[in-house]
This record gives C-alpha cells, structure tokens and sequence, in this order.
C-alpha cells in the first residue's frame, strides 16, 4: 500500500539508491492519480449494482447468485479501499495516520482473498451442474452457498488479523512517512507473503484453470453432438445446454480477467520475495516499487469489470436491472393507467361490475415491468 506520487522523483532515488528514469516515475505516477479515480469509480457503481440486481427477490434464489452477489460486496469492498488509498495521494492524508493504515491494509488483503476464492466458488459449482447435473439440486443450493461464504468471511478475517501488529506507520524523514511492515516483523512478514501469494494467486488459478479447461471440452464435445445433423437432440437438450454455456462464458470471462490482470502483480511481488530468499536480503528498490505500482493498477482493473460481462452474457440479469431501475416509472404509470380504466369503467356504466377484460390486461402487463 505504499505511495509513490507524495515524493518527486528525486527523492525517491535519493532515499531508494536507485536510478530511474523521471519518465517511467511520472508514467506511474500519473496514471495512479487519473486512472486509478475511473477504476474505482466504475467500480463502486458497477458492483453496487450487482450486489443489488443478485440479491433481488427473483435472482438469490439460485446458489450461483449468491456467490456473485458475494463477489460484487468483496469488490465493492475493495474498490472503497482504493478510494482511500488515493485521497492519501491527492494530499489528502489518512492512510498514514495510525490506525487507518492498519485498516485499510487489512480490508485490502480480506477483500483480495474473498474475491478470489468466491470466483474459485462459482467454478466449482459449475463444474458440477456441467458433469454431475443429478448432484446439483443436492449440493448447489442457496443454503450451502450461504455457509460457504460465511466461512470464507471468518477465514479471511482471522487470517488476516495480523495485519493490524505488523504493520504500522514509518517515519522516513522529518517530512515524510510511508505505511508499510514493521521491521521487527520483518521476517514474519516474508513468511505470510509467500503463503498469501499461495492462497490467494497459485492455488485459485490452478483450480479455476482446470476447471474452466474441464468446462470447455465437455461443452465442446456437446456442441458437436448436437450440430445441424441432430436437431432432435438440440431441441432436447437446448434449454439446459444453452444456460451452461451462457453461464461458462460469464465464469470464463471473470476468471480469465482476473489472472490476466492480476497474474504481472503476483509474480512480480513472488520474484521479489524469491529473490530475497536466495540473494539474501534485497532492499524494495524505486525500481521495484514503481513497477509494482503500474502492475497494480492493472489488477485493480479485475474489480470493476464484472458487470460488463453480466449485461453482455446474462440475460436475467439485464432483465433484472431494467426493473430496478424503471421500478418507479412502473408504479407511476400502474397508478395512471388504473385511474383511466376507472374512468372508462365510469362512462361505460360499469362502475360497479366486474373489470373489464382491458382493465385485467392492462394491469398484467404493468404486473410484469
């Protein structure tokens, strides 16, 4: 969570020993300071609306939802953290106060490893409806959902609870001070990066990639059975093969955005750490940190780009939202076509009789805005 845009370059190098060149610092530096506000701010709306559409009567109804709904509040979540982080480099300070720091480094790692490990979650779950449909209705259920993600929750929480004593507030000069590990703490805080790295970056890709690859070739093999030679075979199954794969491509997509844009941040922080192991102790250079900087950004990148692939791949979802969002202008306009249908009803003389066919149409459709 360090900053690098409260210093100018040559203070960096100063304090670092590191040559770098002014432009490659400014590039990160820029870059964080106007890109960073778009991600978060795409993202704090994007999955907002996520975590509203899913937890909708009509959507947390699958396990599946759940999962996604839980997925939107972590990147929410983190999102929230990356506004933090950047006010901090706008001048406006607050990470490096006590306290705070401990905080939002500690959200910032429990939000991390819930993303990741729920996206591991819905992998799983459609690894099953896809090769033990029979098995679903048992194991994929809103109940079992709901109990892993709440032990997913304590997990992290615990887990990352060391967060709060090893890490703290450093005061490099008389003018500047950074949030960062506490030296004393120093080896423990190796320790805990190798593990966090396996947690929350090996062992999540391993799992979603075989899953995923698992998937693809027995859709794949599907698609092929049921070509234009076998309509009876595509009218039987179309309903149900359909709704995988739709559901594959949003999994396809979210999972492969996250390694992708994640994968330059892990590794760059794994080679670090391996090198430190091996060349003994490596001092974080500007170098090192300015890198890791623009690899962050790309990964923060994965936090707010979900919803994209909901409203391309997603139909109940789009659905879903248009309600949302035109509830209001429903009810207003159930009011207005009621009050013209009493009216008509007044004219024909039907007042006190039974409503008219028009009447009953009218307020169906306005029933299923």
């Amino acid at each position: 969570m360090e900053n690098l845009t409260d210093q100018p370059p040559s203070d960096y190098a100063d304090y670092y020993g590191d040559d770098v060149s002014p432009a490659f610092f400014y590039f990160a530096k820029y870059a964080t300071i106007y890109l960073q506000p778009v991600i978060f701010s795409a993202g704090l709306i994007g999955n907002f609306m996520s975590f509203c559409v899913f937890l909708s009567k009509s959507m947390r109804k699958i396990s599946s939802n759940m999962y996604l709904a839980a997925l939107s509040g972590s990147n929410y979540g983190f999102n929230l953290v990356l506004l933090f982080q950047w006010l901090e480099m706008v001048k406006v300070n607050m990470i490096h106060m006590q306290g705070i720091c401990q905080i939002i480094v500690y959200l910032s790692y429990v939000f991390s490893f819930l993303s990741v490990w729920l996206i591991v979650c819905i992998t799983v779950e459609n690894y099953i409806v896809t090769f033990h449909l029979s098995r679903a209705v048992r194991y994929c259920t809103v109940v079992r959902a709901k109990i892993v993600i709440t032990l997913l929750v304590l997990y992290a929480v615990l887990l990352y609870s060391g967060q709060f004593w090893t890490t703290s507030v450093v005061q490099v000069n008389e003018n500047y001070t950074i949030c960062t590990e506490v030296p004393e703490y120093s080896q423990l805080n190796r320790i805990f990066s190798f593990w966090d790295t396996i947690t929350t970056v090996v062992l999540p890709i391993i799992i979603t990639t075989s899953l995923i690859i698992a998937i693809l070739s027995k859709n794949l093999c599907i698609a092929q059975r049921i070509d234009g030679r076998n309509n009876s075979i595509y009218r039987r199954l179309s309903k149900k093969q359909k709704s995988l794969v739709r559901i594959t491509r949003v999994l396809l997509a979210i999972s492969l955005t996250f390694v992708i844009l994640s994968g330059p941040s892990h590794a760059n922080k794994l080679r670090h750490l391996i090198l430190a192991e091996l060349g003994g102790q490596r001092s974080y250079t500007l170098f090192d940190r300015i890198l890791q900087q623009i690899f962050q950004i790309i990964y923060y990148l994965s936090s707010c780009l979900n919803i994209i692939y909901y409203l391309i791949w997603s139909h109940n979802f789009r659905n879903e939202t248009k309600r949302l969002l035109y509830i209001k202008t429903g009810r207003r306009s159930s009011r207005g076509i009621e009050l013209r249908s009493a009216t008509e009803q007044t004219r024909n003389g039907n007042g006190g009789n039974k409503p008219n066919k028009f009447e009953n149409d009218t307020k169906h459709t306005v029933t299923m805005l």
